[in-house]
């Protein structure tokens, strides 16, 4: 998400995200990011809670 900081105004980038009926974030927690990045994508999901769909995929282990 940081790299289309550099692309597209982030606002309109927001906007676009946070208006898909589906979003589809794959291999979460692949690449590491830093505090912005989980914040910017922490409020893009947060906005999107019990609004529109989210879809969140990775091979990182996750303890039920």
């Amino acid at each position: 998400m940081e790299e289309g900081l550099a692309i597209v105004p982030l606002g309109r980038l927001h906007r676009r995200l946070r208006r898909a009926h589906l979003l589809i974030v794959d291999e979460l927690g692949r690449v590491p990011f830093d505090r912005t990045g989980g914040e910017l994508l922490f409020n893009l999901l947060a906005g999107r809670h019990e609004r529109r769909s989210t879809l969140i995929t990775t091979n990182l282990a996750f303890p039920w």
